[in-house]
């Protein structure tokens, strides 16, 4: 099982590795665009599947991508827009907390 768990940290001599955190964040928006080629998204997909704080990152962007989706035709009272704001930050602040912690843990 621990070796399974380094293989998947670290990856397999020769086969690439899994990678890090540091590396993952930058390419989550082009990951869920689907704007990766195959290796990155498959070495994207295997971090995900062992890293519940980027998973949980990318979960946002995801309802970031929402919001966004938004019809601007239809105006968003200001009030829930600041609430969506602080909600966001909010998530996006524990998320890079969890990631910190991670790292340093």
């Amino acid at each position: 099982m621990f070796r399974y768990l380094l293989r998947r940290m670290f990856g397999t001599p020769g086969r690439g590795r899994v990678l890090p955190c540091r590396e993952v964040t930058p390419l989550l928006s082009q990951f869920l665009d689907k704007e990766l080629g195959p290796e990155m998204t498959k070495k994207l997909r295997s971090h995900l599947e062992v890293c519940s704080a980027c998973r949980k990152f990318m979960e946002s962007l995801e309802k970031t991508s929402q919001i966004l989706r938004w019809d601007p035709s239809t105006p968003i009272p200001e009030e829930a827009a600041r609430e969506m704001m602080e909600n966001l930050r909010a998530e996006y602040l524990h998320a890079l907390k969890e990631l910190d912690e991670k790292k340093h843990g």
